[in-house]
């Protein structure tokens, strides 16, 4: 994986941020802001206490981003972290969970503020997830390019189901944190749709889907659906890397389709 470095100071910790794209839009640079709270164990843990050690970065984990601390109360364990002009690759009509990184932790001396105050201007909304990975893990598809769906989930139409797909499989590059590492692949962007390619947001919630801490793993939930009515849910993930970084204006270097059939029943089968 890439790892940030500014070649004199070492950053120990990340955390994968998810943006909630809820519309859809044209790709290009738009304001961000996160909100942190004392659910968010690790990074209150480990930053230092006024926040200096702060550092946003993009989908490739190497390219950083100015941020300012609009909200700052350590002792209450609660932040807003504005983010200036992210790069998204925004998709035309369909929702997608944009990935950015918020590095932290480090043992030596920040020099000063690294944030950059300024005024969001119609900030997308994000968030961290603190919770721990639990559903389903999809099995990926054989090859790049297959579109048979791998696993069956089963549930009930009116039954919310935790569904986590696992992306890890699809990246290329070193299993361990290098720092100054380059040309390692990173997860972009995430899009959640039905059998059609159409986005159902009856069928899952838009505002539940986010990557793990990790940015290995996709969870969403699985909420509607008709008895008797079965569906295939994708999960489309864009995958970029510093070689190839995500300024606005490139697609990710390659695309996967993850798919999952849902069987809808009154009761289970047998």
């Amino acid at each position: 994986m890439a790892w940030y470095t500014d070649g004199s100071t070492m950053w120990r910790r990340r955390m994968a941020i998810s943006v909630v794209d809820s519309s859809g839009g044209s790709p290009g640079s738009y304001d961000v802001s996160l909100e942190l709270a004392a659910q968010h164990a690790e990074f209150w843990a480990n930053v230092q206490t006024d926040g200096f050690d702060i550092i946003v970065t993009q989908s490739d984990g190497m390219t950083e981003i100015a941020h300012a601390r609009g909200s700052w109360t350590y002792a209450s364990k609660t932040a807003q972290i504005d983010i200036d002009n992210a790069g998204l690759n925004r998709g035309s009509s369909k929702p997608r969970i944009h990935l950015l990184w918020i590095y932290f932790d480090t043992a030596d001396t920040v020099a000063g503020d690294p944030a950059t105050p300024f005024t969001p201007s119609s900030a997308l909304p994000a968030r961290c997830w603190p919770g721990r990975i639990r559903g389903a893990l999809v099995i990926p598809p054989a090859l790049p390019g297959d579109s048979q769906p791998r696993m069956i989930q089963q549930k009930s139409a009116d039954d919310e189901n935790e569904i986590v797909i696992s992306i890890a499989h699809l990246l290329d590059g070193a299993s361990t944190e290098i720092n100054g590492s380059a040309a390692y692949d990173e997860p972009s962007w995430a899009e959640m749709s039905g059998e059609t390619g159409t986005v159902t947001t009856s069928l899952w919630d838009t505002n539940s889907t986010r990557y793990d801490l990790t940015g290995r793993f996709v969870r969403s939930i699985l909420q509607g659906g008709t008895t008797a009515t079965d569906y295939t849910q994708w999960c489309k993930v864009g995958i970029s890397n510093p070689d190839d970084p995500v300024d606005g204006s490139n697609e990710p270097k390659k695309v996967y389709d993850q798919r999952i059939i849902v069987k809808i029943k009154t009761t289970l089968e047998t």
